[in-house]
């Protein structure tokens, strides 16, 4: 996929709200995700394009972005001067034109994202971020601190999720805290083209919150702690099967951390209940059609996979 990234001048102003550390934070971050589109073995093929008056714009009360990039590494600083010389007429429209191309189409074949350093106050959806989805799928955008480039390439992946081979393929890259089990790719082949959107926000909250929330929960019993998690990440019903009936065929083998050669057999019983089809998944049926997708998967042992989570099926309701 073609992806552009528009860095424009209005998504650099300064918001009169952050500190100045604040924007240090967030120009790493962004300089960090550059050099990381620069060296990636990714799919996506990107192409920055940058506002004709983006260095001299007011980044933090009167000065540019050259100010502050004297706080960051030289490597990164040279990275930057590189791409900022970049400039195009397309950045150089209004950011409300910009807006309307940066919406997915279901026949896309190249995707634009704004890349915000700034969020204006009044305009900004911030406050409310903790109450959206785990990842939205029609706007693309990257907001520092909130989200990053991966973030855009998990929307691109749950838009365009081709077979299941490369979308297996997708998510090992991009989920680097799960372990994903072969079988994977034999499951996803019923679900991928109708739930793509859904396995990946779920995939992304597990990968980046589920190891913490483990560590915090205590002594809680799986099938709260399933409940809890799907709750405050506005995430589908979790839960466990608990007759065992399934036991046989969510039985994988996994690597073990002292050595790969050798495998433990793990019981991927707790699951995400992904029962209704992405809403832009038109071509089967309306929002309420139930697919009866799942995430079978183990909260993971520090002996098997180097610790991470272990996800043995995705697919149809085993």
């Amino acid at each position: 996929m073609q992806v552009n990234l528009y860095l424009h001048k209005d998504t650099f102003c300064y918001n009169g709200t952050d500190s100045r550390e604040d924007l240090v934070n967030k120009l790493n971050l962004l300089t960090n995700d550059l050099a990381k589109i620069k060296s990636t073995n990714g799919s996506n093929i990107v192409n920055i394009l940058v506002s004709s008056d983006l260095s001299i714009t007011d980044i933090y009360q009167k000065e540019n972005i050259f100010n502050l990039l004297e706080e960051v590494s030289t490597e990164a600083k040279i990275l930057f001067y590189s791409i900022i010389g970049n400039t195009s007429e397309d950045c150089d429209s209004t950011i409300e034109e910009i807006k309307k191309k940066c919406t997915y189409k279901k026949d896309e074949e190249e995707c634009n994202s704004l890349v915000y350093l700034n969020v204006p106050e009044e305009t900004s959806e911030v406050k409310n971020y903790s109450k959206k989805p785990y990842i939205q799928f029609d706007n693309y955008e990257i907001i520092y601190n909130f989200q990053t480039w991966q973030t855009l390439e998990r929307q691109i992946l749950g838009n365009h999720p081709g077979d299941s081979n490369h979308f297996l393929t997708e998510c090992k890259r991009l989920f680097n805290n799960i372990y994903f089990h072969q079988n994977c790719e034999i499951t996803l082949s019923e679900v991928v083209d109708k739930i793509p959107r859904a396995i990946v926000c779920h995939l992304a909250c597990m990968n980046d919150n589920m190891q913490k929330f483990l560590k915090n929960s205590g002594t809680k019993q799986a099938n709260d702690l399933l409940m809890e998690f799907a709750g405050e990440f506005h995430l589908c019903e979790g839960s466990l099967n608990r007759s065992g009936r399934y036991k046989s065929i969510l039985t994988f083998e996994f690597p073990t951390t002292k050595d790969p050669n050798q495998k433990a057999k793990k019981y991927c019983d707790p699951h995400f209940k992904l029962d209704k089809c992405d809403s832009n998944c038109e071509s089967f049926g309306t929002k309420e059609e139930l697919i009866y997708g799942r995430i079978y998967f183990n909260f993971g042992d520090p002996e098997v996979a180097n610790g991470k989570l272990l996800v043995g099926w995705i697919g149809k309701h085993a």
